[in-house]
């Protein structure tokens, strides 16, 4: 019985988080939704790809998605825009991570009408899986720092990551300015100085450094000037000294 207890415990938690962390997000989903709805096929291409790097996981967006996808895809002969627009999104569907849009990107893939559509929509089935892990692991909520937002906590949960690809996409976040806290700057810092002895041979690992080396930049706070000499000096990779020397200068540091 207490175990049994315990259990319901938890998971009432956990609903309450996810509810939280949905409840969030809810004027970014409407302004989605709305971009979706846009009479602008380039709003809405522009619109499908932010739904893939969103991480947002509500059937609410989704549903519409599924919606515009169905009604874009019933051009009998679409134009290069609309085969793009089509194309995105298949791929912003998958980035739901959701199994139960499988079978609408798999209707679209098989259509033998546009060869182009077929080839990315098959590509966006692949990825289902992939949008599934990722989208848990930018929303997981048990490291969370409590001075951030949950929006910065997504950032943190990303430059944390042991996926590189998705570390060096929390960077170029950080680096466009999306945040100003200085704890977000300070994982910067720690992840940088953690692994840019990683792998200095491997041009990702290399690209992701580089732009954990930018998003300090965009501090401009000389405080994280001897995190990129370290770099500077110690990387045996010339395009991340390079890469350290340029955000030192940014920073107003030599």
């Amino acid at each position: 019985m207490r175990v049994m207890v315990l259990v319901t415990a938890m998971a009432v938690i956990l609903a309450h988080t996810v509810s939280l962390a949905a409840a969030d997000r809810q004027a970014e989903i409407d302004e989605y939704i709305d971009g979706l709805a846009s009479p602008s096929i380039f709003k809405r291409i522009t619109t499908a790809k932010e739904i893939t790097n969103s991480a947002i996981t509500d059937e609410r967006l989704y549903d519409k998605v599924e919606q515009r996808l169905l009604e874009s895809a019933q051009v009998e002969y679409p134009t290069s825009e609309q085969s793009d627009e089509i194309s995105w999104l298949c791929k912003a569907l998958a980035a739901s991570g959701n199994e139960k849009y499988r079978p609408t990107i798999q209707k679209i893939a098989d259509d033998p009408a546009n060869a182009k559509i077929g080839y990315y929509c098959r590509q966006s089935l692949d990825l289902i899986a992939d949008y599934r892990s990722r989208n848990a692991e930018i929303n997981r909520s048990d490291t969370a720092f409590s001075g951030l937002s949950a929006e910065e906590n997504r950032i943190v949960n990303m430059l944390r990551s042991d996926d590189l690809k998705l570390k060096r996409d929390g960077a170029k976040i950080v680096s466009r300015g999306k945040t100003s806290n200085a704890i977000v700057y300070d994982v910067v810092a720690e992840e940088l100085l953690a692994h840019y002895q990683d792998d200095e041979y491997d041009n990702l690992s290399v690209d992701t450094m580089a732009w954990l080396c930018k998003a300090l930049s965009s501090s401009r706070n000389d405080k994280y000037a001897s995190t990129l000499q370290t770099v500077m000096k110690n990387s045996s990779s010339w395009k991340l000294q390079n890469h350290a020397r340029k955000a030192l200068e940014l920073i107003g540091a030599r």
